[in-house]
């Protein structure tokens, strides 16, 4: 699989990446290796810019946040990072868009 995977992109590549997600679905406490799924999924955005990579990767970011605060300070500030560009990837803005356009929508002074 790992020779697949590091193939240049194409079927093979992505069935290996699936399959890595698959496995990262099992052990979703295996932080290293839900880091590398990210990194992994960043990559695979780089290569290919559909929303579906850029989504899989908010949802990983997001589980890894979620979970106990890793041993390598570093690696929380990565994927902080990495969740900013998928969000930036599906063109969303790191603050509450809906509050935003609310503020924007609503009336201004008077009753």
């Amino acid at each position: 699989m790992e020779a697949a995977f590091s193939a240049s992109a194409g079927d093979d590549a992505t069935q290996a990446y699936r399959r890595l997600l698959t496995l990262g679905e099992r052990y979703p406490t295996a932080r290293a290796f839900q880091a590398f799924l990210i990194y992994s999924t960043w990559q695979q955005a780089a290569e290919d810019p559909i929303a579906e990579h850029f989504q899989q990767g908010l949802t990983l970011c997001d589980r890894f946040l979620a979970g106990p605060e890793p041993s390598d300070a570093r690696n929380l500030t990565q994927v902080r990072a990495l969740r900013t560009s998928f969000l930036s990837g599906l063109g969303i803005k790191e603050q509450d868009d809906v509050g935003e356009e609310y503020d924007r929508d609503s009336f201004k002074g008077g009753d």
